[in-house]
């Protein structure tokens, strides 16, 4: 049996994992917030409601290279 879970569930868990995380290594919101450079409104928002603004799209193009273009030479 295959177990699917929505989108919306999967934000939720992974919300609450953080939190543990974070609780687990004694760091506040604020500190978390600093150390990864997300605005502490956005991680209070992710971890009260699961609320994440990424997409797999998001991510694969954040990792895709520009091809470089040189020029002919003379």
């Amino acid at each position: 049996m295959i177990l699917l879970i929505t989108p919306s569930k999967a934000q939720k868990i992974l919300a609450e994992n953080t939190r543990l995380q974070r609780l687990d290594q004694e760091l506040t919101q604020e500190g978390l917030a600093l150390r990864s450079g997300v605005p502490l409104a956005t991680l209070r928002k992710f971890e009260q409601k699961g609320i994440i603004s990424f997409s797999i799209d998001e991510v694969v193009k954040a990792n895709t290279k520009v091809a470089r273009k040189r020029g002919r030479r003379k």
